[in-house]
C-alpha cells in the first residue's frame, strides 16, 4: 500500500500542488506586512543574502545547488523562515540540526522549486546540510552560528 504522501504526489501534479499552496498562503495571509531589512552577509567569501522581517519572524533566503549551500553563516535567534530554492539540476533537501533541533523538508525539492521551513532557533551552533544521498559528504554542509537577538 502506498503512503498518503505518495498518493498525493501521484494524484496531484507538481504544478497543481504549487498553485494550491500559493492560493492557501495568499488566502490565509491576512493583513500581515513585511519590512525589508538590509542584506545579511556572513563573510566576504559569500554572496549577499537578502532577509526580511515579518510578523512571524525573519525570512532567510537559502540557495541549494551542486554541491553548495548559499546562505548566511550567522543568524539571529528566534523564529526563522528559511526560504529554500533549489537552483541546481538534481533534487536536494534542506536540514538543520543543533541545540536540540533537527528539522528538514518531508520531501525533496525538485530543481527550480522553493519551499519554506520555519524553525525557532536558540543561540548556539547548528549544522545545515542536504540530506539527499551523499550530498552532505560532497560539500552540501555548513556551520551556522545563532546569536542572541539584540
Amino acid at each position: 500500500m502506498k503512503s498518503s504522501k505518495a498518493l498525493i504526489r501521484n494524484f496531484f501534479p507538481l504544478d497543481l500542488r504549487v498553485a494550491i499552496l500559493v492560493f492557501l498562503l495568499t488566502a490565509c495571509g491576512g493583513n500581515q506586512t513585511s519590512t525589508p531589512q538590509s542584506p545579511v552577509t556572513s563573510d566576504s567569501s559569500e554572496t549577499t543574502q537578502s532577509s526580511t522581517t515579518t510578523t512571524e519572524g525573519k525570512v532567510i533566503e537559502v540557495k541549494l545547488s551542486e554541491f553548495k549551500i548559499d546562505m548566511p553563516s550567522s543568524l539571529p535567534s528566534g523564529t526563522i523562515a528559511f526560504q529554500v530554492t533549489n537552483i541546481g539540476k538534481v533534487q536536494h533537501n534542506f536540514a538543520i540540526e543543533g541545540s536540540g533541533i533537527k528539522q528538514e523538508f518531508e520531501s525533496d525539492l525538485a530543481p527550480g522549486t522553493t519551499e519554506t521551513l520555519q524553525v525557532n532557533l536558540k543561540p548556539g551552533t547548528y549544522q545545515v546540510y542536504c540530506s539527499v544521498g551523499n550530498h552532505k559528504r560532497q560539500g552540501m554542509v555548513k556551520a551556522v552560528t545563532v546569536a542572541q537577538q539584540k
